[in-house]
C-alpha cells in the first residue's frame, strides 16, 4: 500500500530524537514533557503529527514569498528592511537569550525594521478554527507567548515588536497579531472584505516561571525525578468547561452542573492528547481517535 511506505518514510525521523529541551519554541511547554526529553526518553510521537509540521512550513513559505513580493513591489513603504531565515547564514540568524546557570537559542521565522527604527520579529502560525478564533480575542497559546517574551526580553528591547501571521487552516483567513511593550492597550483594525484583521496588544508576558522550570528541569536525574516534581498538565476529572470552579460568565457550569467535576470515563485532550508522552503520565488512559482527533479516555 502506498500510504502505509508514506508512513513507513516518517519513522526514521520519529527515531532522530533531540534531548535539546533550550530552544524558545519549546520553553513554555510542559514540564514534564522537557524534563522526559532532556532525558533521553523517546515517548511515542504520532507519525501524524510530521506531516502536519511540512504542511504548516508549506503554508509559512507561501505566505514569507508573497511578504517577500510586496516589499520588493514597494506595498510595505512602512518598512525600510524585511528578510527571512532563508537568506541569511545560520549562524547569523539566531537569537541567543543568556540567564543564569542555562542559555536559550531561537530562531525566528523572520526579522524587519521600520522607517522609525523600530525592530521587530516575525513569527508564522498555522491554527485550527478553535485556536484561531481565541486569536480574533487576542488570547494566544502560552508556548507561543512564551517564545515571543524570551525574543523581546532577551534583546534588551532593541526588539521593540514582535508579530505572528496566523493562518486558519480551514478557511485560509489571515490575523496579523502584534505585541509590544511599548502599546498601552488593544487595539484591532479590521478588513473583512480582504480577510484581513490586525490586532495589537500590550506585552506582559512573564518570564521568571520560565526560569525557574529550566532551573528545577535541571536538577532532575530519572524519570520518576520528573514525575514527581511536575503535576500532569490535565487533571483528569476537573472540569474543562470550568477549569474545577463549577462557575461561568453565565452562572453555575453547564456541564459538570456546578460541581466542578466529571464523571468517568474521563477525556483528556490538548496538550496532553498531542503528546508523545501520554502513556507515562496516563498509564491508564486509551488513545483514541474522533473525527480525527485524537483524544485520551480513562474509565471508558
Amino acid at each position: 500500500m502506498i500510504v502505509e511506505r508514506i508512513i513507513q518514510t516518517y519513522k526514521e525521523e520519529v527515531e532522530d530524537f533531540s534531548q535539546n529541551i533550550f530552544r524558545a519554541s519549546l520553553a513554555g511547554k510542559c514540564p514534564r514533557r522537557l524534563g522526559f526529553q532532556r532525558l533521553g526518553v523517546a515517548g511515542h510521537p504520532q507519525i501524524r503529527a510530521y506531516l502536519t509540521f511540512e504542511l504548516g512550513d508549506a503554508i509559512h513559505k507561501i505566505l514569507r514569498d508573497r511578504i517577500r513580493l510586496a516589499f520588493v513591489n514597494g506595498l510595505l513603504p512602512e518598512f525600510k528592511m524585511i528578510e527571512f531565515e532563508d537568506e541569511v547564514e545560520p549562524d547569523k540568524w539566531e537569537v541567543v537569550i543568556n540567564f543564569d546557570g542555562f542559555t536559550i537559542t531561537g530562531h525566528p521565522d523572520g526579522r524587519y525594521e521600520k522607517v522609525d527604527g523600530t525592530k521587530g520579529l516575525i513569527e508564522f502560525k498555522s491554527m485550527s478554527n478553535f485556536a484561531f478564533k481565541r486569536a480574533l480575542k487576542g488570547e494566544i497559546d502560552y508556548d507561543y507567548l512564551v517564545q515571543a517574551g524570551l525574543y523581546i526580553a532577551g534583546s534588551g528591547y532593541n526588539i521593540g515588536e514582535f508579530t505572528w501571521i496566523l493562518y486558519r487552516k480551514e478557511t485560509s483567513h489571515l490575523l496579523e497579531l502584534r505585541i509590544s511593550p511599548f502599546i498601552d492597550q488593544m487595539k484591532i483594525m479590521e478588513r473583512e472584505d480582504q480577510h484581513f484583521i490586525l490586532m495589537e496588544k500590550p506585552f506582559d508576558i512573564k518570564l521568571h516561571p520560565i526560569i525557574e522550570k529550566y532551573k528545577k528541569i535541571l536538577l532532575l536525574e530519572t524519570l520518576q525525578d520528573v514525575i514527581n516534581a511536575f503535576p500532569t498538565a490535565v487533571n483528569p476529572g476537573v472540569c474543562h468547561n470550568c477549569q474545577g470552579t463549577g462557575q461561568k460568565e453565565y452562572g453555575r457550569c453547564r456541564v459538570c452542573k456546578g460541581r466542578g467535576l466529571l464523571d468517568p470515563p474521563f477525556e483528556i485532550g490538548y496538550p496532553c492528547n498531542y503528546c508523545p508522552y501520554w502513556n507515562i503520565c496516563f498509564p491508564n488512559a486509551v488513545l483514541e481517535f474522533e473525527e480525527g482527533k485524537p483524544k485520551l479516555i480513562i474509565g471508558g
